[in-house]
C-alpha cells in the first residue's frame, strides 16, 4: 500500500493533469471508445465467440463509466448509454451467462438433460435477437448523438470526488449484515466503475501506475473477479433450482447438489466481503 505522502502527492499530479481533459479531448475520447465498441461488436455475430463477447462487454462498461462521470460532474442525465447499445449490452450478457451456465455443466457428473435442452434453445433465440437488432449504422450515430452534451472541462478534482463517492458507498453496503447477492454484484459494478475510471485517468491524463493514486487497482481487480465468479455461479445453481422446482419431474439429487454447493458459496461471499472492507478502508 502506498504510503500516505506518495498518495497525495499523485492525487495532485492527477488534478493538474486532468485540467486538459476539456470538451474538445472529452468529444474526442468518446468518439473512440463508440469505435472501438463497434469493432469488437460487429464480430460478434460472425460466431458469438466468448471473447470477442467479453471485449464488447468491457468496451461498453469503460464508455459507460466514463459518461457516468461526465454527468455526475455536469448534471446532465442525457450524457449516457443510449437505449439501443445498452439492450444489445444486455443480449451479450444473457448469452455469455448461458455459455457460462453450459460450460459448468459440461465440467460436472450431474445429469440434466431437459435443462441443457432449455438452455440452448434460450441461447438460440437471445442470439437471433441480437441479429435482428444489430446494425452497423447504428454505431455512427452514437458519436453524434453523445456529441456536444457536455461542453465543460472536467476540473481537476473531477476523478478524486467521483472515486472517494462511490468508495463510501462500497464502504457502507460493504457493513450490512446480511448483503445479498444482488447487493453484491452491485458492489461489484461500483468496482468496475473505480477501476475503469482509474485506468483512463492513467492512459489518457498522464497518470502512470494505478497503485500509487491510493487505489490498489490490482487488489481491486482480484475482489472483483472473485465477486464475479461468485455471482456467475450463484445464478446457476438459483436458474437451475427454479427449473426444477416448477417442473413436475423434480430431482431430489439435483436440489441436493444445489443446496451444497450454496453452502460453499456462503462461505465464499464471507470472505469476499472480509477483503473488500480491509480495501475499502484504505481509500476512504
Amino acid at each position: 500500500m502506498a504510503c500516505r505522502t506518495c498518495i497525495i502527492n499523485t492525487w495532485l499530479h492527477i488534478y493538474t493533469t486532468l485540467y486538459i481533459m476539456n470538451a474538445d479531448k472529452i468529444e474526442k475520447l468518446i468518439k473512440r471508445k463508440v469505435n472501438k465498441t463497434e469493432c469488437f461488436a460487429k464480430k460478434i455475430g460472425k460466431g458469438f465467440r466468448e471473447n470477442d463477447i467479453h471485449k464488447f462487454r468491457v468496451s461498453v462498461k469503460m464508455l459507460r463509466s466514463f459518461l457516468r462521470l461526465i454527468a455526475w460532474h455536469s448534471g446532465n442525465h442525457k450524457v449516457k448509454i443510449p437505449g439501443k447499445l445498452r439492450r444489445l449490452y444486455l443480449l451479450a450478457g444473457e448469452i455469455r451467462e448461458l455459455q457460462l451456465e453450459l460450460a459448468f455443466f459440461g465440467g460436472k457428473h450431474i445429469n440434466v438433460p431437459e435443462y441443457l435442452l432449455e438452455l440452448n434453445n434460450t441461447m438460440q433465440h437471445t442470439k437471433n435477437e441480437w441479429k435482428r437488432i444489430y446494425t452497423k449504422k447504428f454505431f455512427h450515430k452514437i458519436a453524434s448523438k453523445l456529441s456536444g452534451l457536455h461542453s465543460e472541462k472536467v476540473p481537476k478534482s473531477a476523478i478524486g470526488d467521483w472515486v472517494k463517492e462511490n468508495a463510501g458507498k462500497i464502504e457502507k453496503l460493504s457493513h450490512a449484515i446480511l448483503i445479498s447477492d444482488i447487493g453484491l454484484h452491485d458492489i461489484r459494478k461500483m468496482l468496475k466503475g473505480i477501476i475503469y475510471i482509474t485506468r483512463l485517468g492513467e492512459k489518457h491524463c498522464g497518470v502512470k501506475g494505478g497503485e500509487g493514486i491510493g487505489i490498489p487497482v490490482k487488489y481491486l481487480e482480484q475482489i472483483e473477479q472473485q465477486a464475479g465468479d461468485y455471482y456467475n455461479r450463484a445464478v446457476t445453481l438459483r436458474n437451475l433450482l427454479a427449473y426444477f422446482s416448477t417442473n413436475k419431474k423434480v430431482k431430489n439429487n439435483v436440489i441436493s447438489y444445489c443446496n451444497e454447493e450454496r453452502k460453499l458459496l456462503q462461505q465464499q461471499k464471507v470472505e469476499i466481503m472480509a477483503s473488500l472492507r480491509k480495501i475499502v478502508k484504505n481509500m476512504l
